[in-house]
């Protein structure tokens, strides 16, 4: 089974503080998918435990559930890859940006001018 705490649980920061980071939701998403996963395991668990026969005449309907929630199990851990995956490519990009030598070439030359997005507003209910 796929182990996971509460959001409350884990200790969460954005990134930036900017409007375009999408950090924060990445990470829910991902907690979110994994709780998923986990609740389809258990619901195919609970369809057939351990030692049940799947060949008995009189389990094939309990056995076609159980066969759909495995379905939706691939389905949700085949979105959930793509999103890690997509998480790491934006964690490497990230690191490469605060490379040593980048930064000392930023703190060197100019930047470009422009604008930055405007503060991210939190509001705590």
């Amino acid at each position: 089974m796929i182990g996971c705490q509460p959001y409350s649980a884990g200790r969460i920061a954005l990134t930036d503080e900017f409007v375009g980071d999408n950090s924060y939701q990445a990470m829910l998403n991902v907690v979110d998918m994994s709780e998923t996963l986990g609740e389809y395991q258990e619901r195919i668990t609970a369809l057939l435990p351990p030692g049940t026969d799947v060949a008995a005449a009189d389990n094939q309907g309990v056995v076609f559930l159980a066969v759909q929630q495995a379905g939706a199990y691939d389905s949700t851990l085949d979105v959930l890859l793509v999103m890690v995956s997509s998480a790491l490519v934006d964690l490497d990009r990230r690191l490469q940006d605060a490379g040593f030598w980048t930064q000392v070439k930023r703190t060197l030359t100019r930047l470009p001018s422009g604008t930055n997005s405007p503060n991210l507003q939190i509001q705590v209910r």
